[in-house]
């Protein structure tokens, strides 16, 4: 890297890192005070509510590394320009788009951060938050927690379970479907009442049976029975599995989510507010290098530097970021956009912004 190169990127990380810590402090204080009666209530000690936090804080980094990104943006490109550094740059022969460069490339490093901290901190330490709040705050043990809605997984041979519900503690799902696709054509699917484990087979009360096959003419042919009682014994699977399955879509990573969608469209059920999810998860730690494409150009521009500048455009630069990214989730959640669009809105309205802010720009 060039001398200048590491002057200006060193000042962006700089205040990358003071940004963040400021940023940080201010929502976990926020929650702590919103939230002392609940620990005291509950005689919750200093040790468990700072493991309770410390797990909780991918989750406040995933909003706050954008807008560290904007504000170290405006603050170390603004104080460049008013002290005309930008300017005897310029003058020196180096563009505008030049002096940005090390900026860009910093920001593309912090996006690929915050993926990560989406992929491999954030799910576990979300659970173990979890786990941290049933058992040391509320007391109460996990297995106590015996019911799961909606639940889907993937089994083996091809197999896909869903159930409305499933209770832990008995080993049993209610309202359950079951289906075999082969090469992602459905051969079997089993709709019951009941379906209770009872070592080592499954058995299936109340429901009906079909079961898919091609004949001679490449048609399809359907056998249908109804049935009291139907013991399955290819069903290779045990209860563990659905407990583990359980999981929120903010508790999954890129591949258990993407798994998760398939097999809940296999079944036929729509998906579109967990693929927003999905889109989401690539899309918004992407951001952090978006809003810096929206704001160096902002922030190069002359007469518009300083503390009190950088702290009022990043508020409502960021409160109209995160408006546009809401209302692009609530149309891609009742399918009045295609989910990849909705996920992606507040991406493509500001970087195509920033690229017009960015070409207009006094090189």
């Amino acid at each position: 890297m060039r001398i200048l190169d590491r002057y200006i990127a060193d000042r962006f990380l700089k205040s990358f890192l003071i940004s963040m810590g400021v940023l940080i402090v201010v929502p976990v204080l926020v929650d702590v005070i919103e939230h002392v009666d609940y620990f005291v209530d509950r005689g919750a000690n200093l040790t468990t509510v700072v493991r309770y936090y410390f797990f909780y804080l991918p989750y406040f980094l995933t909003f706050t590394i954008p807008v560290a990104c904007l504000l170290s943006t405006l603050f170390s490109l603004g104080i460049l320009n008013k002290n005309n550094e930008i300017t005897a740059m310029k003058a020196s022969g180096t563009s505008l788009y030049r002096v940005f460069i090390p900026v860009f490339g910093a920001a593309i490093l912090i996006s690929v951060l915050a993926f990560l901290n989406e992929e491999e901190l954030k799910p576990p330490f979300l659970e173990e938050r979890s786990r941290i709040k049933q058992e040391e705050i509320e007391k109460y043990k996990r297995q106590e927690t015996t019911r799961f809605y909606n639940l889907f997984a993937q089994g083996e041979n091809g197999w896909i379970y869903h159930f409305n519900v499933f209770d832990s503690q008995e080993n049993t799902g209610y309202q359950a479907l079951l289906q075999r696709f082969e090469s992602n054509e459905l051969r079997e699917q089993i709709e019951a009442d009941k379906m209770n484990w009872q070592p080592p087979v499954w058995v299936l009360e109340n429901g009906r049976y079909r079961v898919f096959t091609d004949d001679t003419l490449s048609s399809r042919a359907e056998q249908f029975e109804s049935f009291k009682r139907l013991v399955k014994f290819d069903l290779r699977v045990k209860p563990e599995l659905f407990i583990r399955k359980a999981k929120h879509p903010d508790q999954m990573n890129f591949k258990e989510l993407y798994g998760y969608i398939r097999s809940k469209s296999k079944s036929g059920v729509e998906v579109s507010k967990e693929l927003v999810q999905l889109h989401m998860k690539i899309a918004f730690p992407l951001a952090s290098f978006i809003i810096v494409l929206f704001g160096a150009p902002i922030a190069s521009t002359p007469r518009r530097s300083g503390l009190a500048f950088s702290f009022g455009a990043t508020l409502i630069i960021s409160f109209v970021y995160y408006v546009l990214l809401k209302f692009g989730q609530s149309l891609g959640y009742n399918e009045k956009l295609p989910p990849a669009l909705a996920a992606w809105m507040g991406n493509i309205v500001f970087g195509v912004l920033g690229l017009i802010i960015l070409f207009r720009s006094r090189k």
